[in-house]
This record gives C-alpha cells, sequence and structure tokens, in this order.
C-alpha cells in the first residue's frame, strides 16, 4: 500500500471517530436545545442559523474545493512561497468578505425579522464573520492532506456550540443562544490560527485580484454551487414559514433537517478526504486504481445510508419523542422520510468531489441548482398541504434527482460501475415491511437489529462487502504516514 494511501486512509479514520463522537452531539442537542427552547423559540432560531449558513456559503467562493485541488500542487512542486503567498491572499479576500457577510445579515435580519430584537441578530452576524474567517484556515488543512484537523472544525463547532447555546438559553433566551455561537466561532478561530500560524506570514499577507483571479475562475463555479446548496437550506426554512406562517412548523422541519444533514454532512467529509488521494492518481493516469476508488466509495455511502434509515425506521419514533419531549412528534416522520435521501446524497457526495478534482465545476453547480428547483417546484404545493412533512417529501424528490443527475453525467467523465450501489440499495427492500410489526420498545429493539443484521449478511453472503476490506482499512487506518504533510516540515 502506498504511502499517500496510507496518509489518506488514516486521515479519513481519525475523520471518521470525529464524525462518529457527533452522534452522541446530536443525541444531546435533540433532547436539550428545543427542549429548552420550546418550539417557537427553537424555530426562531433555526431560522437565524439558517440564514446565517445561506450567507457563510455564499461568501465562501468556492475556498475549500479551491485549496483541495491547488495546495497539493504546491506541495508537489516543493513551491513554498508560493504556497505562503497563496494561503496570505486568501486570508486577507477572507477577511473582506467575512465583514461584508456579516453586514449583510443583520441589514437582512432586521428589516424581515425585527421582532427578534437586534442583540440577537447582532450576535448572529458576529458569528458569521468569525465563521467566514476559520472556514478559510481549516480549508488549508484539506489540501495539506489533513483531513483530521479540517474535520475538527465541524467537531469543535458541534459541541462548543452545544455547551455554549444551552449556557445562553438559559441566562438570556434568544440572544443568549446567539451569543454562544458567536463565542464557538471565536475559541475554534483561535485554535485554527494556532494551527496555521507558520503558514500565515505577515509579509505574504495582501490583496492582489490579478493573482487570484486563476484560482477563483475555478473556485467562482463552486462558489455558484455552494451558494445553490446553502439556499437549499435557508429557502426550506424560509418556504415552511411563508406558507405556514408557523414556527413551530419551521422547528419541526429544521429538527428533522439538521438530523439528516449530520449524517449527509459525514459522507462528504469522508469522501473530501479522498480528494487529495483522488487527485494523485488522475494526475499519475491510474486509471485502475481511480475506478477501484470511485466504486468502492460509492458502495460504501450507500451502505451507511441504508443502516442511517433502518436505524431511524425503527427506533424514532420511540427515541425522539422521549429525548426532545411530546411537543416535538411530528420530528420524528419528517426524520424517517428524510434520512431515505441519505443513499443519494452519498452519490451527490461523491459526484461533487469528482467534479472538483476533474475540474468540472459546472457539473455541480448544474446538479446544485436542479436540487434546488425540484425542491421549491413540489416543495410548494406538499408544503401547503401537509407543511413540514410535506417539506420533507419535497427534500427527498430533489436529493434523488440530484442523484440521477450526478449518475447520468459521471458515466460520460469517469469510467465506473455503479451496480454495487445500486445493489447495495435494493438488498435492503426486503427488510423494510418489517416496519409494520413494529409495536414495543424491545420488539422495535429486536425488528431493527434483525433488519441491519440480515441486510449486513445478505451483503457479505453476495460478495459485496468482505471482512478482507474492513482488515485493508484497518491496517492503512493504524499503519499511516504523512509524506503530504511532511513536505513543509521545517516551516
Amino acid at each position: 500500500m502506498s504511502p499517500e494511501i496510507q496518509t489518506t486512509a488514516r486521515n479519513a479514520g481519525l475523520l471518521l471517530l470525529q464524525l462518529s463522537s457527533q452522534v452522541l452531539y446530536a443525541v444531546l442537542f435533540v433532547a436539550l436545545v428545543p427542549r429548552f427552547m420550546g418550539p417557537v423559540t427553537y424555530g426562531q432560531f433555526n431560522l437565524l442559523t439558517s440564514l446565517a449558513m445561506w450567507l457563510v456559503f455564499s461568501a465562501s467562493l468556492g475556498i475549500t474545493q479551491i485549496s483541495g485541488r491547488y495546495v497539493p500542487e504546491f506541495l508537489h512542486r516543493s513551491d513554498k512561497a508560493g504556497l505562503l503567498k497563496f494561503v496570505g491572499q486568501m486570508a486577507v479576500t477572507r477577511v473582506v468578505l467575512g465583514v461584508a457577510g456579516g453586514l449583510l445579515f443583520f441589514l437582512i435580519t432586521v428589516l424581515w425579522l425585527s421582532d427578534l430584537g437586534w442583540m440577537a441578530v447582532g450576535f448572529m452576524a458576529l458569528s458569521v464573520v468569525l465563521y467566514i474567517l476559520a472556514n478559510s484556515i481549516f480549508a488549508l488543512f484539506l489540501g495539506l492532506n489533513q483531513a483530521a484537523r479540517w474535520g475538527m472544525k465541524e467537531t469543535l463547532m458541534r459541541w462548543l456550540s452545544l455547551v455554549f447555546i444551552l449556557a445562553g438559553v438559559a441566562f438570556w433566551g434568544l440572544a443568549g443562544a446567539c451569543l454562544g455561537m458567536a463565542l464557538t466561532e471565536l475559541l475554534i478561530l483561535g485554535l485554527g490560527y494556532w494551527w496555521a500560524r507558520p503558514y500565515l506570514m505577515k509579509r505574504c499577507l495582501g490583496l492582489d485580484l490579478g493573482y487570484l483571479a486563476p484560482y477563483f475562475r475555478l473556485g467562482f463555479i463552486f462558489f455558484a454551487s455552494e451558494a445553490v446548496v446553502s439556499t437549499f437550506q435557508f429557502a426550506a426554512a424560509a418556504l415552511i414559514m411563508s406558507m405556514t406562517a408557523d414556527y413551530q412548523e419551521v422547528s419541526f422541519f429544521g429538527l428533522a433537517y439538521q438530523g439528516c444533514t449530520l449524517a449527509a454532512v459525514a459522507f462528504f467529509q469522508l469522501t473530501m478526504a479522498l480528494a487529495p488521494l483522488l487527485a494523485l492518481l488522475l494526475a499519475h493516469q491510474d486509471s485502475a486504481r481511480f475506478r477501484e476508488w470511485v466504486e468502492q466509495l460509492l458502495k460504501w455511502l450507500a451502505v451507511s445510508g441504508v443502516l442511517c434509515f433502518l436505524v431511524a425506521l425503527f427506533l424514532a419514533d420511540k427515541l425522539l419523542p422521549l429525548l426532545m419531549g411530546p411537543a416535538f412528534g411530528p420530528v420524528t416522520d419528517n426524520l424517517v422520510i428524510m434520512t431515505f435521501s441519505l443513499p443519494f446524497l452519498g452519490v451527490a457526495s461523491m459526484g461533487s468531489v469528482l467534479a472538483m478534482i476533474m475540474d468540472r465545476p459546472g457539473m455541480a453547480l448544474e446538479a446544485a441548482i436542479l436540487r434546488l428547483a425540484v425542491f421549491l417546484v413540489l416543495g410548494m404545493p406538499l408544503v401547503g398541504w401537509w407543511g413540514s412533512l410535506g417539506g420533507s417529501l419535497a427534500f427527498v424528490l430533489a436529493g434523488m434527482a440530484q442523484c440521477g443527475y450526478y449518475l447520468m453525467r459521471l458515466r460520460g467523465l469517469v469510467t465506473f460501475s455503479a451496480r454495487p450501489w445500486y445493489l447495495a440499495l435494493a438488498l435492503a427492500g426486503p427488510f423494510v415491511p418489517l416496519y409494520w410489526l413494529k409495536s414495543s420498545w424491545f420488539v422495535n429493539l429486536a425488528l431493527g437489529a434483525a433488519a441491519m443484521t440480515g441486510y449486513a449478511g445478505t451483503l457479505l453472503l453476495l460478495g459485496l462487502v468482505s471482512f478482507g476490506e474492513f482488515a485493508l482499512i484497518w491496517r492503512a487506518m493504524t499503519h499511516g504516514r504523512a509524506p503530504l504533510a511532511q513536505t513543509f516540515g521545517a516551516t
């Protein structure tokens, strides 16, 4: 096994451990935050955070994709001076974008949601500024093949925000929760700066638009794609609010959306962690191994998505009311419906990464626009009929449309077989009817265990997965090296 593969697998393994900790975070979040806030206040908070994330990703200018695409080239050429200049120019750009994004958030929110109070809006605007700055620093680690550090931002954001939001709500209500978000981003920015300080030289700081133009030509389309993706989240909350005029319905959709996207973000991060390796295989024209990695990743994303769906199908209706309280009962059906989309969102994650490393940003933009358009067209009547439940159905249909688009387009760019993905999805079908036998806690646990065990056993019997794959992954994760990260070891 090559050192690059070992390094990538080790980072992916560490990232997977972080993502596993986020499952515990999700349980604590839904058990504490909505209960402390109540449906109305949580709906207000969810609307604010949706708008904040919309502006954050709209101001990203594709920084994650730019770093993941170009930083490995600096490392490959051993161009230390070029890398330092690149990082310095990007850092100054992010400062400008961060301030602009925070001001725009404040103005939009004060005019649109004036009933929330300017203190809450001001603290959330500050968190937008800090998030944009930190995002630039942590994107650098992805390009350095340090995916574990890159993913640490998301892990820290979740755990720190949980503590600060709860403390803020207890002492200051909605404004305190928004202050907690700002404090979270401030601490993360400080940690990111400490880790990245060897690459942030004062002499390299500046804003040279002519220098940045070639990088942003690629990044701009990815920026447009991310802006559309973030618009999806904001549009969902705004659509439900406009159609129902009910903050509670926003809460019901938002909580299910967060639970589902926790897994979807994990898929994206794990796929992005493999981007440097896939780019290296392309550069070496190693088409056989490139195809093998693409097929294996698609297969495992499908398997992971199916397992998440089975957990939600058999346990959500007992677990979620226990965690959140009876006031949030409608979240259960929304979450079960949304998790059905995870295998399709896994394909979307793979497609966006391949679009990045193969210099096809237009494909990612078109897929994001298609997903948003399908959601809005179907969401308006569905939300009008069934509220947040209709929004959840529109969410799934939009994800399926995006998946179909990627599968169609990728066949013209990459030679691979989607058969393992189709099989991993189809083999779950025989175990779904067990849902109709549900009754008590014990029965539901038994049915869920039987469904997941039967599904895993079927995969093993048909040879779709093997114990050898687990052994190979474990060996790579526990015997990794860091050749790319050591390129500038003396910095």
